[in-house]
């Protein structure tokens, strides 16, 4: 059975967001420098941290960066650095593909119902990318955070309703990780815990906040 008028339109509307976000990563990817003055802190930081040296200095600290991020921020660029070496391009790279990896999640987690839920998903995702640019496509943590909620729409919709371990785990390690970058990104998981805490019960809850230090 083909697609209804309105379901084409709404595929339509998808494909143009993806090429519209697939345009930004490429136009930033190919942008000589950063456009904002905290990116390079960051790339800075973390390549520093390839040589030993420590992230977090003492306020007095002559070569003390202005720093406002948790650990798992700089020891991803870190590891790309190790892996890829150190360049501008590079350094805005793990952000770039974790954008990318959030828009593919999306679309993912709905493709059991339907190409209209699909459009929906990837164009909504589309438009809080584009609503809040620059910040869905730098180096910071959001685009990470981004990548996360989708990731936890994929866990939350994909699995069955006897897996709730696996949703449990699941999101105690995604808090734990968004966490390890920005203290208030839990809030972007309390949907999720109000779901798991009326579809799986407290203790699938418990083993979610017992796993997001580690």
């Amino acid at each position: 059975m083909g697609l209804r008028l309105s379901e084409k339109v709404l595929c339509v509307g998808a494909v143009i967001a993806v090429i519209n976000i697939a345009a930004l990563c490429i136009a930033y990817a190919l942008y000589p420098g950063y456009v904002d003055t905290g990116e390079p802190n960051i790339v800075a930081l973390a390549w520093r941290l390839l040589d030993g040296n420590s992230v977090y200095l003492p306020i007095d600290d002559a070569a003390r960066i202005t720093n406002l991020y948790g650990p798992y921020l700089y020891l991803i660029h870190a590891l790309v650095f190790s892996v890829f070496g150190a360049s501008v391009a590079i350094g805005k790279a793990p952000g770039l593909v974790a954008l990318i990896i959030a828009l593919i999640l999306m679309a993912v987690s709905q493709r059991d119902r339907g190409w209209a839920s699909v459009s929906f998903a990837v164009s909504g995702f589309a438009a809080i990318v584009v609503l809040n640019l620059p910040a869905s496509i730098w180096d910071r943590p959001e685009t990470f955070m981004l990548m996360s909620v989708a990731l936890g729409v994929w866990l939350n919709n994909r699995s069955s309703l006897d897996q709730k371990w696996l949703r449990a785990i699941g999101f105690g390690l995604l808090i734990g990780f968004v966490l390890g970058q920005k203290v208030f990104a839990v809030i972007y998981f309390l949907p999720f815990g109000l779901l798991m805490l009326y579809r799986d019960g407290i203790i699938a809850c418990v083993v979610t906040l017992s796993l997001i230090h580690i």
